[in-house]
């Protein structure tokens, strides 16, 4: 069976949402919701798409990781007023 690998489409609204949704607002959901933040409770509230979902994410490659890695790669340190790259043969 071979495996196929597809890249996720990166969506700048659900990042945003993510990045801002407060700690106020989680630790009431926490307070009211049992279960609320579990692991594994996915499967019991909706199995076939905590199952869609888990495939979903073994099987597709994110976008944004894959710039980032190669961002980091060329990623500069500044040691003693020099800059210097990370993963280079030379120190200055």
């Amino acid at each position: 069976m071979r495996r196929r690998s597809v890249f996720r489409k990166p969506s700048l609204k659900a990042s945003f949402k993510a990045r801002t949704t407060g700690r106020a607002k989680r630790a009431v959901k926490l307070a009211i919701i049992p279960g609320y933040g579990k692991k594994g409770t996915g499967f019991i509230k909706n199995p076939k798409r905590s199952v869609y979902n888990a495939v979903y994410h073994r099987t597709s490659i994110d976008t944004l990781k894959q710039l980032r890695t190669r961002k980091e790669l060329h990623k500069v340190r500044e040691i003693n007023n020099h800059l210097v790259p990370v993963f280079g043969g030379f120190f200055g």
